[in-house]
């Protein structure tokens, strides 16, 4: 019965566990698509904003410096913007990018107070014309850099994000990549100008979402990962190791594969991605890998005008189910010590109710030998039988 008892609780423990871990995972795609938002939010504010700015109509770099404040202030109110820019339609180009580190300032020589960086490039009657100027946090020019080179070699007209908002009534999100510059996972947004032959983009750095995926693990052997459907690595705890070892022969960074993580559920995850159906709501799978057996949770992360992302929560059988494991311990150990405690409880209340019988088999043996020197004890209230 015990044994029964036992085995009903450790099932109800399994089902009440795994529907916790779903409810979990769910909880966990919730909070990622609201921190997701939170970070698109402020860009897409920004470039609509600076899309009816006039900044999208002028034609020099001269009548362009006036509206740096505004793309400061644009690039200020968040932290998870990098830069803000116009491509014209002429072949023109104006951004304000921020550094977020000195590091990020080396890669353009910039001095060492430089916070803000304006990129250049302006193509007229007398040749083009390409720029790096330099400002301190108060916006003060530090230096100007005269860089033709990098005025032939880039053209907005040509950018994937420049074309796809010339082709959309609205605004675009291009798919996750790393920045080139601080090697750090982000994306672009854009939406033409408004009354101006331009599209305004703004670049996002995604590694805040790195830091929440890391708090959000259910246990301490679980993995909490952002992938794309391709099985490319959006965000995960150790996200900027893996984006070193996947870097092109060139030196190119790139975004890891999940199996570059070298967690063996991962790689086998992101070996069956590719081949499931579109889940809308969500999908789970029960995988075994390397004598593993993995919960395994698959979320779908969709922004508007996005590529979906999926979330993905791989949590191991042994440590899900820990406390159902702890509950079948503990009745079993219970069982055994009522077991232990009750055998010499019933042999001492045995040996009290067969006490009795046990005297009545000896006196009727003895009478069957006629063995009638041993009195018989009676001990009884009746004195007499009529």
């Amino acid at each position: 019965v015990g044994g029964i008892i036992g085995g009903l609780g450790y099932r109800s423990s399994q089902e009440i566990l795994a529907t916790t871990a779903a409810d979990l995972n769910t909880r966990i795609g919730r909070e990622t698509l609201g921190e997701f938002t939170n970070l698109i939010g402020p860009a897409e504010m920004a470039t609509r904003l600076v899309s009816h700015d006039g900044v999208t109509r002028t034609g020099s770099l001269a009548e362009r410096m006036n509206y740096v404040g505004f793309m400061r202030t644009a690039l200020d109110n968040s932290a998870a913007l990098t830069s803000i820019y116009v491509g014209y339609g002429d072949g023109d180009f104006f951004m304000l990018r921020r550094f977020h580190s000195p590091v990020e300032g080396q890669t353009f020589n910039a001095p060492s107070e430089a916070v803000y960086m304006a990129q250049s490039i302006e193509r007229g009657t007398d040749g083009t014309r390409g720029s790096f100027i330099f400002f301190d946090a108060a916006l003060k020019q530090l230096r100007s850099d005269d860089l033709p080179d990098y005025a032939m070699a880039y053209d907005p007209r040509t950018r994937g994000w420049y074309q796809a908002a010339q082709a959309s009534a609205g605004q675009i999100k291009t798919p996750p990549y790393v920045f080139y510059t601080s090697q750090k996972v982000g994306t672009t947004i854009a939406n033409r100008a408004n009354n101006a032959d331009a599209v305004v983009g703004a670049d996002i750095r995604l590694e805040t979402l790195d830091q929440s995926l890391a708090r959000q693990k259910v246990t301490a052997g679980s993995h909490a990962v952002l992938a794309n459907r391709e099985g490319l690595t959006i965000a995960d705890e150790n996200l900027a190791q893996a984006i070193q070892s996947a870097a092109a022969p060139g030196g190119q960074p790139a975004l890891p594969r999940l199996a570059d993580l070298g967690i063996p559920v991962l790689a086998r995850i992101g070996e069956l991605l590719p081949t499931l159906d579109d889940a809308g709501g969500g999908r789970d799978l029960a995988l075994t890998v390397d004598g593993v057996d993995w919960h395994v949770s698959l979320r779908p992360v969709q922004l508007e005008g996005a590529t979906p992302l999926y979330l993905i929560t791989a949590i191991p059988d042994a440590e899900l189910m820990s406390s159902a494991y702890a509950l079948l311990r503990h009745a079993g150990m219970v069982m055994l010590a009522v077991i232990v405690l009750a055998i010499p409880v019933i042999w001492a209340t045995a040996r009290v109710v067969s006490k009795p019988l046990r005297r009545l088999v000896r006196d009727v043996d003895a009478i069957r030998h006629f063995e009638f020197a041993t009195p018989v004890d009676v001990h009884s209230k009746v004195r007499e039988v009529a």
